[in-house]
């Protein structure tokens, strides 16, 4: 290799870098503070504080080990769908309890060093598939979530399900255009939550799940920097290289040259 041990560290993955697991410890321990002080406080429950510190360490631990990543996105679903589903937020608890178990498998199963590859997009035939797809999701979640008894604010709730669900697919497939899908999946669960934590009606977990998908959202901010940052270090460390290598062989070549010379005389 022509670098340097220390410029071999920089072309690693974004999620090894000390400065990315940094700011996802200080994330998660700050939204984690957020919680427990909204229990101790009496705005919230114990059961909040539980679900953020689950989704927070499930962050956490997912790029460590494969196994306790599965363990805790399992936990946080069965949690989290309970809740959505005491609350009457049926197709959320769907989401949570039936759907996100096998893509959280396979997004740990397929688990690579890069976690969004910059260049890949979708196919015309595949983006059609993947729309109808999801109308029939949303179609479905929403017909069954009206059926439901105590069932609240299904259209927002269906909408909210149907665009996390797709996010997550996107992810699997690991295609460029996934952040975008993120934000707003998230940016419609964070409205959706700021309705119910300051309705009339009091749910228990709701303002910290509120906070939850808040510490989701800037996670994404910090990914979303860090990696475009690795991509562009990458870029110029490959360039470096490249220049190196080009310098190496005119080099060869005049010394080549100039051996052949000395043969000639």
């Amino acid at each position: 290799m022509i670098f340097s041990k220390d410029e071999q560290s920089n072309q690693l993955p974004f999620t090894d870098s000390d400065h990315f697991n940094m700011a996802k410890v200080f994330i998660c321990s700050i939204f984690c503070t957020i919680s427990v002080f909204l229990w101790l406080a009496g705005k919230d429950t114990i059961l909040g504080a539980l679900i953020i510190t689950l989704g927070a360490i499930w962050n956490l631990f997912l790029p460590l080990n494969k196994s306790y990543g599965l363990v805790m996105s399992i936990l946080v679903g069965l949690v989290y769908g309970l809740v959505c589903y005491t609350m009457g937020l049926v197709a959320n608890a769907f989401l949570y309890l039936i759907y996100y178990v096998p893509m959280q498998y396979m997004a740990i199963k397929n688990m690579d060093d890069t976690f969004i590859l910059k260049d890949k997009k979708l196919t015309n035939k595949e983006s059609t598939f993947i729309f109808f797809y999801y109308i029939l999701f949303f179609i479905g979640v929403y017909i069954f979530s009206k059926s439901v008894k105590n069932s609240i604010m299904c259209f927002m709730d269906s909408v909210s399900a149907t665009l996390l669900a797709l996010s997550a697919l996107v992810r699997n497939l690991r295609v460029s255009t996934y952040y975008k899908f993120r934000f707003v999946s998230l940016a419609v669960s964070i409205l959706m939550w700021a309705i119910i934590a300051s309705g009339s009606i009091s749910y228990s977990g709701a303002l910290s799940i509120l906070v939850m998908y808040i510490m989701y959202f800037v996670y994404e901010i910090a990914c979303l920097i860090f990696e475009h940052r690795h991509y562009n270090s990458t870029a110029l460390l490959q360039e470096q290289e490249q220049k190196q290598k080009a310098k190496q062989d005119m080099a060869q070549k005049k010394k080549a040259i100039l051996k052949e010379k000395t043969k000639n005389v």
